[in-house]
């Protein structure tokens, strides 16, 4: 079964490198990077995106897969997150 978009892009997020836009479109032929960035999110993935300008005073955008805060878990009490968190980083 082939790999859609955005588990191509999760996979290459999940290596714990940062990719940027232009990498993954000329990796991938994805068009829309965005777009999938906010399908990700929108799944319950946390990737931070970063800004920068390169040489040329162009922006880059960079992004990284995250580990999410118990607030985005919806656990108040941090003993409630730590079983959650623990389970997330065995799985890399």
């Amino acid at each position: 079964m082939a790999m859609t978009t955005k588990q191509k892009i999760l996979n290459t997020l999940s290596s714990g490198k940062n990719v940027t836009t232009n990498q993954i479109r000329s990796r991938f032929g994805i068009e829309r990077v965005s777009a999938r960035i906010r399908e990700l999110r929108e799944e319950g993935h946390v990737i931070y995106t970063n800004v920068h300008k390169n040489s040329k005073g162009k922006k880059v955008f960079t992004y990284r897969l995250g580990q999410p805060t118990t607030e985005m878990l919806g656990m108040e009490d941090i003993k409630e997150a730590i079983p959650y968190m623990y389970e997330k980083i065995l799985s890399y």
